[in-house]
């Protein structure tokens, strides 16, 4: 009877004892005892994995225009190009809103935030906040800009990139909101390369 029960069990169960079925086996007096291998004998040459270097963080201060001007102009007469090849992301650390002329709306103010820069030709699409790209066209070795609408379409901006090395940017912004027409938010924001 005794096996008829297991029977009953091993196919209720799939084949698998969970702790119910060990409950029932020992109930009816059935061994439960199971046979171990032998331990498998390890290998002695051991194999490491292959780590990837993955880029570290590293503060870059905020350059002015003008140390970001000389810092591109320096390189471009070493003929340095810092452009991304391939599709990049970085971070982008605001600076503090500054503005000019008669300003009756409140500060502009970011956060940090994430950028896709990818290379266009000559050009180069920075992919930031908004949901569409900007396209900044090339005006010098490591410098980039556009002037236009915004993206969200509440006003005009100016954007100047400076790569001022090959981990690091700068990125110059003007921003002239429709309902304030009289007052230019300027920020820049620095660039930090993460991937």
């Amino acid at each position: 009877m005794a096996s008829g029960c297991l029977g009953l069990i091993l196919l209720l169960g799939g084949g698998v004892l969970g702790p119910f079925g060990l409950l029932v086996l020992l109930f009816l007096g059935v061994s439960t005892s199971v046979a171990v291998p032998p331990p498998v004998a390890m290998p002695t040459a051991i194999i490491s994995p292959v780590l990837e270097a993955t880029p570290t963080m590293t503060e870059v201060p905020l350059m002015s225009t003008l140390e970001a001007t000389e810092a591109a102009e320096s390189n471009a007469a070493s003929g340095a190009n810092f452009t991304p090849l391939t599709r990049t992301i970085w971070n982008a650390e605001p600076g503090k809103d500054r503005t000019e002329g008669i300003c009756g709306e409140a500060m502009v103010n970011y956060c940090a935030y994430m950028a896709a820069l990818t290379p266009q030709g000559e050009d180069l699409l920075f992919k930031g906040m908004e949901i569409q790209p900007y396209l900044l066209t090339k005006i010098d070795a490591n410098r980039y800009a556009y002037t236009g609408r915004n993206m969200i379409g509440d006003g005009e901006i100016e954007l100047t990139l400076t790569f001022t090395s090959a981990a690091a940017f700068t990125m110059d912004q003007v921003l002239v909101l429709d309902a304030d027409p009289q007052c230019r938010h300027i920020n820049t924001f620095s660039g930090t390369f993460m991937r």
